[in-house]
């Protein structure tokens, strides 16, 4: 699967699977950018988002509330996005 990602990443948003949305933060020496379609294919998989879409964000994407205050600066290496249903 490449590089390692494990613990580098969590849930961020306040919506999840059952809502069809899930954000997922970065940190440590992991970036959105970077993942290969494997480790995407991976993270969608441990959400329960298989066969959503993904769009990466550096900054918080506006419209996703989140999980708690500090989520938005606490992951600083950026955001991945699935969403079923676009």
């Amino acid at each position: 699967m490449g590089k390692s990602i494990n613990g580098r990443f969590g849930l961020v948003s306040a919506t999840d699977y059952r809502d069809g949305v899930v954000l997922i933060g970065f940190l440590g020496n992991v970036w959105p950018h970077d993942l290969t379609q494997s480790q995407i294919e991976w993270l969608k998989g441990m959400y329960q988002m298989s066969g959503s879409t993904h769009k990466i964000f550096n900054e918080w994407p506006d419209g996703i509330e989140p999980l708690y205050p500090a989520a938005k600066k606490n992951f600083r290496n950026g955001f991945i996005l699935f969403q079923k249903g676009e």
